[in-house]
């Protein structure tokens, strides 16, 4: 009996069981009791838990970054160093710790909290955080849109700034940062009423003072004609603050833009200039700020009477008279353009006179002439005409060498800088060209390369091409004579065969290479001499054409030492 019972309590003290059996059966069943899986231990219940954080007894739950640390009941991390406004956890039954840091304060809170099976908040009470001091001094009325002079008082922090705003309004409607002066300028609002003038501490954008201004009314009033002509610039007086940049405008009735400007800084009267369409108008004083409208002036825009005379018909790329009856403001000008198109061919300003001379374009068709306000290209009058083709021949030889001039006889308008050219066909551009004002015939130096070409009668505007004649281009034949070799110090003597044109020259130079040691002018004679190298070595006697320095004969030599 001792002995069993020191055996189960040997069980009871170690969790697990004793039992006896007398027989075979109860051997069997005690084996089947021992056998038998434990029952599993109950899981822990889980409560949800919100973590947050207020500032002194507002309750609302700060929206900046904290950092979080939970221990468990053990004093292990369950969190470490969590970085967030808030955040939940679930945690079983017990008693927790919590230590929070506001990083913007570097205030530390820890203390202790349970959980009990049910959700719940943790909300940690960080202290309120002391503001530096602030004073404002200010004026206690100012006029809608004034720049005020405000003395402050302050941290100075980064970034700080004296603010104007509703009151009751988080926000402002102007301000400048302190680091402009003491005191700084701030300028008012547009609308009238009481307003409040700020020291915001950047950081936070915390009020640190504050001042009441009263906002008051501007008397503002315009002077200026009932009625204009479109275009027209009427004078306008004005009486109002003239702030920086505040402009007096006309604009359409009920138009929150405007068409034309003047800045009360160009005078008072100032002249503005009215639309270009007829109809009723708004003369108004604006402030630069915010596009705030302070008086508003109607007027009435009427029509111009415009005309334009001119010859029904023109020849292409002629100068013609065009007589107009308009206002003549400044840039107006007299247009000849394609009809149906918003540009022109060319045009001529009206204070060059009346009648005027107009460039008529080179394309035969019709056209429009018109008077045109330089504000807007508004088209106040129209007339058509017609231009009618150019009858251009021109008369040369057939066929010349390479380089030569050749005399071109030509029937044509010859206009201002009109000119004569030979080209590739197909090329717009040009080998050579002579201005027809040069005389008839004129003179055409041809290219120095062999081909087809075609001589070519252009005008000047548009360098529009009005005739064509085809020329055959041939080779040069040029002979050069010298000896094959001479000595260095010698004086060697060239002959020639050639076209002797003006400034054409026999050179010597390095084979492969297009410059020249020496040369002389064909001019000088025949035969000519010409300065030997400083060195010895094979060398090349040249033709060479003046134009583009083409060479067109080759002879080599070879200067020797002995």
């Amino acid at each position: 009996a001792d002995a069993l019972a020191q055996m189960q309590c040997i069980a009871e003290e170690t969790g697990g069981q004793f039992l006896t059996a007398d027989n075979a059966s109860e051997l069997t069943a005690a084996l089947a009791t021992v056998a038998a899986a434990p029952e599993p231990a109950p899981a822990p219940q889980l409560a949800a838990i919100t973590f947050q954080a207020v500032e002194g007894d507002d309750p609302s739950t700060l929206n900046e970054p904290i950092i979080w640390t939970v221990l468990d009941p053990a004093g292990n991390p369950v969190v470490a160093d969590r970085n967030a406004a808030t955040f939940d956890l679930k945690l079983p039954d017990g008693t927790y710790s919590i230590l929070a840091i506001r990083i913007a304060t570097e205030d530390v809170v820890t203390e202790p909290f349970e959980v009990s099976g049910t959700a719940d908040v943790m909300t940690v009470q960080f202290p309120v955080p002391s503001l530096p001091e602030a004073v404002l001094n200010a004026p206690e009325t100012a006029a809608v849109g004034a720049t005020v002079q405000v003395g402050w008082t302050g941290p100075n922090e980064n970034n700080d700034y004296i603010s104007v705003a509703e009151v009751g309004d988080d926000g402002y409607v102007n301000y400048t940062r302190v680091r402009e002066g003491n005191p700084v300028g701030l300028q008012m609002p547009t609308e009238p009423g009481t307003y409040d003038i700020r020291y915001i501490r950047n950081q936070g954008a915390v009020v640190l003072a504050r001042v009441a201004i009263a906002v008051t009314p501007l008397a503002v009033s315009l002077t200026a004609p009932d009625t204009a002509v479109v275009g027209e610039t009427v004078t306008v007086g004005w009486d109002g603050p003239d702030y920086d940049n505040d402009y007096i405008s006309v604009a359409k009735d009920g138009d929150d833009g405007y068409v034309n400007y003047t800045r009360t800084r160009e005078g008072n009267p100032l002249g503005l200039q009215m639309p270009t369409e007829p109809g009723t108008y708004e003369i108004r004083y604006v402030l630069n700020q915010r596009g705030t409208v302070l008086a508003t002036r109607q007027i009435t825009v009427g029509a111009l009477e415009v005309s334009v005379t001119a010859p029904d018909e023109a020849v292409a790329g002629s100068v013609v008279a065009v007589g107009w009856n308009g206002p003549d403001y400044d840039n107006d000008y007299i247009a000849v353009a394609e009809i149906g198109d918003d540009g022109y061919v060319n045009y001529t300003r009206t204070r060059e006179g009346n009648p005027l001379e107009l460039l008529m374009p080179t394309k035969p068709g019709t056209y429009e002439i018109r008077y045109v306000l330089n504000q807007g290209g508004e088209v106040l009058a129209t007339r058509s005409i017609t231009i009618t083709a150019l009858k251009v021949t021109l008369e040369a030889a057939t066929e010349a060498v390479a380089g030569a001039t050749v005399d071109v006889s030509w029937a044509g308008p010859n206009y201002v800088n009109d000119y004569i050219a030979v080209a590739t066909p197909g090329d717009d551009g040009y080998v050579n060209y002579t201005r027809t004002r040069e005389g008839n015939p004129t003179p055409v130096a041809m290219p120095t390369t062999p081909g087809e070409y075609e001589l070519r009668y252009i005008l000047n505007q548009g360098g529009t091409i009005v005739a064509r004649r085809p020329i055959t281009i041939t080779a040069l034949k040029v002979q050069l004579v010298a000896p094959p070799t001479i000595k260095l110090g010698e004086t060697l003597t060239v002959g020639w065969d050639g076209p002797d044109y003006d400034n054409d020259y026999i050179s010597i130079g390095v084979p492969g290479d297009d410059g020249y040691i020496s040369y002389t002018r064909t001019r000088q004679g025949n035969p000519l001499t010409l300065e030997l190298p400083d060195e010895a070595g094979d060398y090349e006697i040249r033709y060479q054409l003046n134009q583009g320095g083409v060479i067109v004969g080759r002879l080599p030599i070879v200067v020797t030492k002995d």
